[in-house]
């Protein structure tokens, strides 16, 4: 596809960065780095229960090498959904992708309450309690965790840690920040070219939202406007 022939030829010109059909990986040894804008894919805008849904996505860098995995590519790795209520809470989640093993936790599994501690850089710790279940990790933005998420916003490197052994996610934005070493700066700079052409790929239509935009478009739908 015409796409397709687009995002091969912007591989080719990132020289540090090379594709490769790697075998799947933990969490500890998956940096996810995301895409620098909120995305609301226009046929899956709104959920089930009538919230609207941001979408951020990951492409997965493992240890220090500097290849990526072709099927590691674009993956949904968070969402922010946003209820047609003000008496509900948003809430955050994290979408473990197929290849992201958690060992932890038995994948299809349910954990109503699961501890889970959140390490901002910059910014601060925050404890909570989420909700596992399949694969995914539900997280209410309620008064329990005020300022998460507008620190969140600012934060270059986010550690997610749970379970008794202490298992982590480690999620980098590094658009954000001049601390972020160079060949990472490279891989986020590679991955928002191509989250347009995978969606375009796709035959999503989509709308892409800053931090602050999507935060209007939240409150909005909230209020049923």
């Amino acid at each position: 596809m015409f796409w397709r022939k687009i995002f091969l030829a912007l591989i080719s010109t990132v020289t540090s960065i090379s594709i490769s059909a790697d075998a799947s990986a933990g969490t500890e040894t998956c940096e996810f780095i995301l895409n620098s804008k909120w995305i609301v894919l226009k046929n899956a805008a709104i959920g089930p229960d009538k919230e609207l849904i941001f979408r951020r996505f990951a492409i997965c860098k493992q240890d220090n090498s500097s290849n990526i995995d072709k099927e590691k590519i674009g993956n949904n790795l968070l969402m922010l959904s946003c209820p047609m209520n003000v008496r509900k809470t948003p809430y955050f989640t994290i979408a473990m992708p197929n290849y992201a093993h958690v060992t932890t936790i038995e994948k299809d599994s349910w954990v109503p309450e699961l501890r889970m501690h959140a390490a901002l850089s910059p910014g601060s710790t925050f404890h909570f309690t989420a909700e596992y279940r399949k694969g995914e990790f539900y997280i209410d933005l309620d008064a329990g965790i005020s300022g998460f998420l507008s620190q969140f916003f600012t934060a270059h490197e986010a550690i997610f840690e749970f379970g008794a052994a202490g298992e982590r996610i480690i999620i980098l934005q590094p658009s954000i920040s001049t601390e972020i070493d160079p060949q990472r700066k490279r891989f986020s700079g590679f991955f928002d070219a191509v989250v347009p052409i995978l969606l375009k790929d796709k035959g999503f239509e989509y709308t892409v939202y800053s931090n602050e935009s999507m935060l209007a478009a939240c409150e909005k739908h909230r209020r049923g406007r």
